[in-house]
């Protein structure tokens, strides 16, 4: 009797909920086609010639599509979207490793070492956070202008050494590894260097991968630094480079070009991201943010 009333119970809660999860489920499909949408638009428009862009009304599949467009642009005898495009994938690789390298070492000493004014140091990294980078860029010029590396590379990923956010994150997320794993490993003959490496590190990995996704986006999609730092052709990153054929010295006016262009610089962060988004929400879930 019992078990029946429960059984009928649960078919009115499934009942009811369903009206909600149809609601849910449209709601999101709509919210996922107006986010598609402009790349959707974006990918036709790149292969759609020239003269036919502006047709009204838009052809979401275009009537003659061509890759003349993508050759276009790849084969630009000023500017390259490939060299750009190696540019970018450089200084995109170069600002994860060293980010996830000093970040995570700066995060085990504020998490798991016990030395005089901690808490204060700790306080005054995550300061920084409250600085606008605008504020910073022209004295940030000067040194770079002043060590020489203006027009280069290292130039262009020097001054993004290392992040705060990242390492807040990951402080966050070594002070929830327990302590008796430490002390086990220190019992075993462990010094800081190999607790830090064999232990933290494995343990750490939903942080690391969730601090490179975001490392990797926000290198990926840099615009004002590189514009600052960067006046070769050879030297830019794609962001730059797409800004410079369409305001440049050799301006393009020809959107399928440039929509060409700016698929090229957008599907290799497409790409990473659908590739790793699961670590994202491990990461967020398992980083504590307290103690």
């Amino acid at each position: 009797m019992r078990l029946g009333l429960l059984t009928e119970k649960r078919r009115t809660l499934k009942s009811a909920e369903r009206p909600w999860n149809v609601f849910r489920f449209v709601f999101l499909f709509l919210v996922a086609v107006v986010w598609l949408s402009p790349i959707a638009w974006m990918l036709a428009t790149s292969i759609t010639p020239n003269e036919a862009t502006f047709t009204y009304p838009i052809r979401w599949i275009p009537k003659n599509p061509t890759l003349q467009n993508y050759l276009a642009v790849i084969n630009n005898p000023r500017l390259s979207i490939l060299t750009a495009l190696r540019n970018s994938i450089f200084v995109a690789a170069i600002q994860v490793s060293f980010i996830l390298l000093i970040d995570s070492l700066a995060a085990y000493a504020f998490a798991r070492f016990q030395f005089p004014g901690r808490n204060l140091a700790f306080l005054l990294v995550i300061s920084t956070l409250i600085i606008p980078g605008y504020m910073i860029i022209v004295p940030l010029f000067m040194l770079m202008s002043t060590l020489g590396l203006t027009n280069t590379l290292p130039g262009l990923f020097l001054p993004g050494l290392p992040r705060v956010i990242g390492i807040f994150l990951l402080r966050q997320f070594f002070v929830t590894i327990p302590n008796d794993l430490e002390d086990a490993a220190r019992i075993d003959g462990c010094g800081s260097i190999r607790i830090f490496i064999n232990v933290i590190l494995p343990l750490g990995k939903p942080a690391l991968a969730t601090l490179a996704i975001f490392t990797f986006l926000y290198s990926w999609n840099n615009f004002l630094w590189p514009l600052v730092v960067i006046s070769e052709e050879s030297k830019m990153t794609l962001t730059v480079a797409l800004a410079f054929l369409l305001r440049g010295g050799h301006t393009i006016t020809k959107y399928g070009d440039l929509m060409a262009g700016a698929f090229v610089a957008t599907l290799p962060s497409i790409i990473f991201f659908l590739t790793t988004k699961r670590f994202i929400v491990r990461g967020i879930a398992t980083s504590g943010l307290k103690e």
